[in-house]
Order: C-alpha cells, then sequence, then structure tokens
C-alpha cells in the first residue's frame, strides 16, 4: 500500500516484478516530452546497422534475450520501428512510449541501457488477492465469535476485498450491455487498451458477485453477472459444436482474439490477433471460478455448465505419457503430445479440477490418479492449493 505506480500516483500495489511489468528508460524528448523504450526486462542494447534503422536487444535477468528485427527510424516507411516492436515484442513487451504520433527516431542514440523498475496493480493478481481475502472473512464468519481473537476482522477483511476490486473500475468498458476489462493506454505493458484474457477476468468476476450479496449492492452483482457470460456463450457454442473446445485465451470476438490496426496510440498501431488456447495452468483459475459462480448464482451458471467444462477438461487437456496419465500444455494440442516439454508442467497442481468431481462421475478417480503419480516436487501456493482441492474432494466437502 501506499507505493508509487508507473504514473507516480500513491495506490495499492501487487507487482508480479519484471516478468509481468515493463521497466522503461528515458532515449530522447520530443518537445519537452520524454520518449522511453519499456522492455519486461533488466537491459536493453539499441543497435544501429544504418544512419536511417535500428535493432532493440532485450535481455531479462535470467539471461533470456529478445532482438528485433530491423526497423526503420523513418516515420510511413514501412517497417517503422514502433510498428516492428509492437508486432514483434512477446513477452519482453518491447515498446517505445510516449510518441504523441509517427516521428522521426534518428536520435536514438546506440549502446546499453539499464531500465528502472515500475509498479503496477495487474487485474490478474487483484483477483486472486480479493477472492481470497472474501475466502478467509467468510471462514471467519463460520468460526463464530471466536473469531475475535484474530487481529483482522470478517468486516475489515470484506472491506480490503472491496477496495483492491474498485482499484481496477475505470478499467471496465461496456460494448452492447457486455462489461469486460481492458489493459489502460498507459499501462507498463502490451496490448494497450484491449481485452483482457478469461483467466485475468474470471475471479474479479467472482468478487464482484460475493461483494455484491455481501453489500447487497445490484451494481455489483450486476458487472459481475456480465462478466461470466463470455464464456458461458463459448460453452453454449461448445454444446451446439460450434467450436472445438472452450479453452480461448482471449474471448472469441474481442479486439485481441481479432488483432486490431488502429491509430493510437502510437506505441501500439498493429496488434496481430491472438487465438491460441488457454495454457492448462491459467485454464485451474476457470475451474475453480466456474464451480464458484454456480454456488453464488445457480440461476446464472446452471449445473450443465460444470458438466461442459470438465468433460472438456478431460477430452482437450488430458492424455498419457508412458500409460501414465498427464496434463497438455495447450487443449489438444499435437505439439503437447509426448516429449513435449511443456507436457506434465501442470500436473503436480491439478487440484482445481476436483471442484468439477460431482458433475463428471469419472472425473475424481482420474483426480486421485494425478495426485498419487505426480505429488509436487516443490511446495509453493499452487501445490499447497491443489493438495487441499484433492483432499477436499475425497472427504466429500464444499
Amino acid at each position: 500500500m501506499g507505493r508509487e505506480d508507473w504514473r507516480g500516483k500513491q495506490s495499492p500495489l501487487w507487482s508480479a516484478g519484471e516478468r509481468y511489468t515493463a521497466r522503461t528508460v528515458e532515449v530522447g524528448s520530443l518537445s519537452g516530452m520524454p520518449i522511453s523504450i519499456q522492455a519486461v526486462s533488466e537491459r536493453i542494447f539499441i543497435d544501429r546497422p544504418t544512419d536511417y534503422t535500428a535493432i532493440i536487444r532485450s535481455v531479462r535477468s535470467d539471461g533470456d534475450v529478445w532482438t528485433s528485427s530491423e526497423g526503420s527510424l523513418i516515420p510511413g516507411d514501412r517497417d517503422y520501428l514502433p510498428d516492428v516492436l509492437a508486432r514483434q515484442s512477446s513477452i519482453h513487451a518491447v515498446l517505445i512510449r510516449g510518441l504523441p504520433t509517427a516521428v522521426d527516431l534518428r536520435f536514438l542514440e546506440p549502446g546499453e541501457r539499464s531500465l528502472k523498475p515500475q509498479f503496477g496493480a495487474h487485474l490478474v493478481h487483484t483477483g486472486m488477492i480479493a477472492r481470497s481475502l472474501i475466502e478467509l472473512a467468510q471462514n471467519l464468519e463460520m468460526v463464530g465469535p471466536g473469531h475475535d481473537e484474530f487481529d483482522v476482522s470478517p468486516d475489515e477483511l470484506f472491506e480490503a476485498a472491496l477496495r483492491a476490486v474498485l482499484t481496477h473500475d475505470a478499467e471496465i468498458r461496456v460494448r452492447r450491455g457486455q462489461h469486460w476489462y481492458v489493459t489502460p493506454e498507459e499501462f507498463p505493458g502490451r496490448r494497450l487498451g484491449m481485452d483482457l484474457p478469461h483467466n485475468h477476468v474470471v475471479d474479479m468476476a467472482s468478487s464482484l458477485l460475493l461483494l455484491g450479496q455481501r453489500y447487497q449492492d445490484d451494481g455489483l452483482t450486476f458487472v459481475g453477472a456480465s462478466l461470466t457470460r463470455p464464456w458461458l456463450r463459448e460453452l453454449d457454442m461448445l454444446r451446439a459444436r460450434e467450436i472445438s473446445h472452450p479453452w480461448f485465451y482471449y474471448p472469441l470476438g474481442s479486439d485481441t482474439y481479432s488483432g486490431i490496426e488502429r491509430d493510437r496510440p502510437c506505441a501500439e498501431t498493429s496488434v496481430s490477433a491472438v487465438k491460441r488456447g488457454e495454457d492448462s495452468s491459467h485454464a485451474t483459475a476457470r475451474a475453480r471460478a466456474i464451480a464458484d459462480w454456480h454456488r453464488i448464482e445457480p440461476t446464472i451458471v446452471g449445473e450443465q455448465y460444470l458438466s461442459e467444462v470438465a468433460l472438456a477438461f478431460r477430452r482437450n487437456y488430458m492424455t498419457k505419457k508412458d500409460g501414465v496419465s498427464t496434463i497438455r500444455w495447450l487443449p489438444g494440442a499435437p505439439k503437447d503430445e509426448p516429449g513435449e516439454k511443456r507436457l506434465g508442467q501442470s500436473d503436480t497442481y491439478a487440484g482445481a479440477w476436483c471442484n468439477l468431481y460431482k458433475w463428471d462421475s469419472p472425473l475424481k478417480r482420474h483426480m486421485n490418479k494425478f495426485a498419487y503419480h505426480h505429488p509436487p516436487a516443490e511446495v509453493f501456493g499452487a501445490t499447497v492449493l491443489s493438495a487441499a482441492e484433492v483432499a477436499a474432494m475425497n472427504a466429500d466437502v464444499t
């Protein structure tokens, strides 16, 4: 709390470090306004092969290096450097920020530069934190008067969750009655001003529904319910056999799924379509969320959706390697067959799927086999939560 975010404002922050939040370094100015390069890394190198072109290299703390194609420094050229970076930068999120319009960039000096950290509250982490605070508050209330011995009260936890959720109020966009969160255009990341992925939003939907109930606030409930609809629509499409799986990373029809060409922001005028499926480690958030939604609002999320999700998990993610069940990284992707390096990477924290065992009779047997064959090699949040979910399934605790 109380730390400065990337805008210089005091706000609650939960930054996941350089893997998620781009750092920055000033590389020039225009009419007194700074021009900077951002990157999810520690250092960048600017190479100048010619007087009219540049190449940017981004180096992360783990030694991972990303290198751009050669880009033109002259506005109007086909491979103008900011456009090259926007199209290519991937998880390194290398972009030129602060440009009011396309300008001549020949002022860029070659050499190495260290980047300064920036901080910001990521929606995906806010949702997880708010949902955890609410869960703890509900459990303390179940204790009854005995919760007085704790340093924090249920009311304080609910209020903290509400403050966290409202931090992102300005990031909601409404299109044709559908609410969805977008990345702020100024945020130190990429796909600026565009729709966020499913897994970033599902815990916010749960939190808003629960907070709406707690405070009898129809507005919170309405927005939370609206956030559930894009995935529920995709599950309806699956049932109608209009799509082959319900695990698209971005909502079908969203600007990020389809890609976009635009005039502003100048840092990203061209953003490629992202039509890939959700990786199995993130899909666990959806398994927990849809079970949440059904418990909170069964009239909105009926049992048929839980059955569809459980069956889709078994069809799209489960496979075998050397006769032992394992989980694909992507839904049904051929490159995730045995031998692919990410096959089985999420095996040790698959417990989230246990939340759906009541709606899919084979699932309990499968999840117990997973727990037996894939014990965690190390203990961290995801493996602890997964183990608790396996235990809860076997104790028939909901």
